[in-house]
């Protein structure tokens, strides 16, 4: 890396957090209900989801987020 470029980079707060299946959120996820091919849009990037299946996801996979910036 030179000539001035500087990368984009995100601020993140990790979380401590353990692997959770995602098909027993499937229906309730708002950004994958009713969608049969709601992974697609995964192989794009970064998309944003709704507060609610942030909390939802982060409480599966036992996250502290309490702690977190949403």
């Amino acid at each position: 890396m030179g000539g001035g470029f500087t990368p984009a980079r995100r601020d993140v707060d990790w979380c401590d957090a353990e692997e959770a299946p995602i098909k027993p959120l499937l229906g309730r996820l708002d950004f994958t209900a009713g969608k049969p091919s709601w992974g697609y849009q995964l192989r794009f990037g970064l998309f944003e989801i709704s507060e609610d299946d942030f909390r939802l996801i982060g409480e599966a996979m036992g996250a502290k987020l309490e702690s977190a910036a949403i």
